[in-house]
Formats: C-alpha cells, structure tokens, sequence
C-alpha cells in the first residue's frame, strides 16, 4: 500500500491558508499538553474517561435528534467506546481486520446503515494515509461515511420492495457513531484525545441538504468511495487548491470542524487537576492583558458608530463600555479579593465622543447573572475549568425595550501554570419577554491562547470572534426593538 503516494493528496501544504493556520495553533497547543502530561504528574482518571465517553455518546445523541437511550445501553456503549480507545493506547495494529470487526460490531443508531463488502480493507488504507493527525482523522471520517451511504443504497439498488420502510428514518451515515469512533481512534493513535462532540457545533457541510444529507466527497462509479489522486512531482499546492473537486477542497469543513473539536478537548484535558504544584507561568499574564487591552478598544471603536445607530431606534439609548479583572494576581493589601487598577470597581468608560451626553449617561443595570457566574457558564460551555485570574470587558446597551450585556471574557485554562487563555463571550438580553441567552455559544466558539502566542500575531482571530458575537448580539437586540 503506497501511503506516501496517496498521502500527498492529503498534505497540509494543499490545504487553504485558514487551514493551515488553524493546524498550526492546534500544533501548539498540543505541545502545551504535551508538556503539561509530563511534568504536571497527570494520571488518566478511569472516571474522568467514563464521563467524557459518556459526554460525547449523550452530545451525539442530541446532534442526531435521537431519543435519549436508557443506562444500561448508555453504559454498553461507553464500553465499547472505552475499550476501541483501549485498544490504541495498547498499540493494536489497525488491520482490515480490525477495522471489519469494529465497522459490524459498533453501536448504531436505529435503523442501522450496513457497511458494504471490503470496508475494512478500504478504512485500513485511510487510517494509513501520512499526513497531519486531524486531516487523517477527518479522511477516514469521510471515507467511512462513504462507505456507509455506499451499503445502504443497495437494498434499494436491488428492487428489494418486500422490506417494511421504518417508521422513522434513521439519521444521516456523518452523524452516527462509526464515522466519530474512527476518527476518535485516528486522533487517540497519534497521541492526541478524542475530539469534543458538541451538538451547538453541527456538521454544517456544503451538501449536507443534498441526497439525504451526502457528504461532500464523490463516489467513483459503481459505488465505491473514491480514492484521492496523488499530486503531481512538483505541482505547487496552489494548483491543487484551484482544482475543482479535489479531495482537500472537499474536506476542509471537516478539518477545520475537527480541528476545533480536537482544541476544545485539549482545553478540557488541560484543565485535569495536577498533583505536583507549579508556578504561575508570566508570559500569558502579559498575553492576557495585551489581549484584554485590545478587546476592551476594539468594543469602544466599534460602539461609537453603533451608538448613532441605535439612536435611531431609540433617542435616550445608552451605551458603556467597561472593564474588569478579577484573581490573586491583581490582590493588592488594600483589595484583598483582587481588582487592579481597573477592577470592577471602576467607573465604566463612555462608548462613544466624551462630549455625548446620551452615551456618557450611566447604564440601567440589566436583571443578568453577576459576572462570576456567567464567567464560570462561558467556561462550562467551552469544556474546561477557569483559573482563578481573568479579565473582562463588557459592553451594556439600554433601549427602551431590552437591556444588553455582551461580556468577552480572557480566561486562564485550568490553572495558571499551564499559561493556556481562552477568549470567551456571554451575552444576555433582559426584555419585556424575559431574560434569554442572545448567543448560545457552542465549545468551538471561543479563541484559544497559548503561551509562545504573540498578541500581533493572533489578534485578527480574536478581533473577528469580537466583532461575531458583537453583531450577533446587537441583531438580537434590535429584533426585540419594537419600532
């Protein structure tokens, strides 16, 4: 099996430049959790394991609309999940053989898709493909997905009419479980952790409408799922990207979709607790603050023109600007609980000219949660456990009808001495109809640190994270506006 032929489809290098980038944070973060592994003195906790196995069978669940299982299947297919991670940690060799006996004996949603004849000799040669961890995972996720469509056309393909039609359809081959099982697998064989399953972050792929929800990945005449062309010695990666139709084109929602999964489940990783104390690491306390800083101008630059918007719909609109920050590393012995010198005690700073007496005004307070909560729910949703310093910057909106609290958060993963940052945001609309959450946000939606970060270098992924759940959160507000 010529793997390097077949893996130059499927290098990075063929990949769009978003891609490219998004590998190379992983990268990095990987190697934060690397070295977090080895000298935090971090042991695999089986009950730790079990829940996530549990979190991700429940999040799949959901994302396939399928009704919630009871226990003891719940607890068989932790088992069997636990047992495939089991088996690539213990070095099993990924043969047609394995991949034959996991593809008829794993779970499945009802009614089951068969997996065609030869399918374990086809995922074998998938999970061999050389390339980036999160690419292979993603290409056997496809090729299994293939395979699946490709084995459950045929009943039909053979004028089989005497089959009862099931009363529910069952959902699409890309949200069962076999397609998440394999790619878990690729990831866990390369020395990283299953990837997070989210049911906020659906498999949004360009033809997910189309034949039943198909994948975008052809299918080679007589329903064998395609295998990518090698590239031509010396064909420059751009030209494989301007190609229409080629594999990398076709898989980059996926890789990008895992990539984000694979960053969420390092962020949870990270966050196990160590049982060897370290300090805290420097660097991403002036990471954070650089960052924070940014934040907290980009929210007034980009307020003082929303302000003349939003007069419009309201003349006695009011907008703020504020910040925070919050932990042991800003205690000082006349603020013992921590504040800095601009804790949350400080006057808020106008959005908008100092001379705007509408915008100078103080704020209504909206009937929201307090900060540390909505801090702790932004963390929550992102899978992992805040450290004990953060920085905030918050915007509040006060219309007539709705008050708006749209809060970004520069929070420590885990502990301080893993020097990982998370950029979260909690948005909540306080309106006659009551209080909602305006964004939702899923474990993808948030912008993750690490300490080798400059601030230049990342700032445009987290002024474009900003500047999303800023317009998310002011279209919810003027769509509760009644003028």
């Amino acid at each position: 099996m010529d793997t390097r032929r077949r893996g130059r489809a499927l290098a990075p290098e063929s990949f769009p430049d978003a891609v490219r980038r998004r590998l190379g944070n992983l990268d990095r973060l990987r190697e934060v959790w690397a070295d977090n592994r080895r000298y935090g003195d971090r042991t695999d906790d089986p009950a730790v394991n079990r829940r996530s196995a549990r979190r991700r069978i429940e999040e799949l669940r959901r994302l396939a609309d399928q009704d919630t299982a009871a226990s003891d299947a719940i607890a068989a297919e932790e088992d069997a999940f636990l047992a495939v991670a089991q088996d690539c940690r213990s070095g099993v060799r990924l043969t047609p053989g394995y991949f034959e006996a996991l593809a008829r004996g794993a779970p499945d949603f009802g009614p089951p898709l068969p997996a065609p004849e030869g399918v374990g000799e086809l995922l074998a040669e998938a999970a061999a493909v050389e390339t980036h961890p999160v690419i292979r995972a993603a290409h056997l996720f496809a090729t299994c997905t293939d395979a699946m469509m490709t084995g459950s056309a045929r009943p039909a393909a053979t004028g089989d009419s005497g089959a009862a039609a099931p009363d529910r359809p069952g959902p699409p081959a890309h949200l069962r479980p076999l397609p998440w099982w394999l790619a878990s697998l690729s990831l866990i064989r390369s020395d990283l952790p299953p990837p997070a399953i989210d049911s906020r972050c659906p498999l949004d792929l360009p033809s997910r409408s189309a034949a039943g929800g198909a994948m975008p990945w052809p299918v080679a005449a007589g329903g064998t799922p395609a295998v990518p062309a090698p590239t031509p010695d010396g064909a420059p990666a751009s030209a494989l990207r301007a190609s229409a139709g080629t594999e990398d084109d076709r898989l980059t929602p996926l890789v990008l979709l895992l990539a984000d999964l694979e960053t969420a489940a390092l962020r949870s990783e990270l966050s196990r607790p160590s049982r060897v104390p370290t300090a805290r690491r420097g660097e991403s306390g002036r990471l954070a603050a650089a960052v924070h800083r940014r934040i907290v101008d980009h929210l007034r630059l980009r307020c003082a023109p929303l302000h003349l918007v939003l007069r419009e719909l309201d003349p006695a609109c009011r907008s703020v600007v504020s910040s925070s920050t919050g932990g042991p590393a800003f205690a000082t012995p006349s603020d013992p609980a921590g504040g800095g010198p601009s804790g949350s005690g400080a006057a808020p700073s106008p959005a908008g000219p100092a001379d705007d007496s509408a915008t100078a005004t103080r704020t209504r307070t909206a009937a929201v949660p307090a900060t540390a909560e909505r801090s702790r729910d932004s963390a929550r949703r992102a899978l992992f456990s805040p450290g004990a310093n953060e920085w905030h910057a918050s915007l509040d909106v006060d219309l007539a009808d709705g008050v708006l609290r749209l809060t970004v958060f520069v929070q420590e993963v885990g502990s301080s001495a893993t020097g990982v940052l998370a950029v979260t945001a909690d948005g909540r609309l306080n309106a006659e109809d009551g209080a909602m959450d305006v964004l939702e946000p899923g474990c993808a939606d948030c912008v993750t640190l690490v300490p080798t970060d400059a601030a230049d270098d990342r700032w445009p992924e987290v002024e474009a994270f900003v500047d999303d759940v800023l317009s998310r959160s002011i279209g919810q507000l003027a769509r509760s506006a009644r003028y």
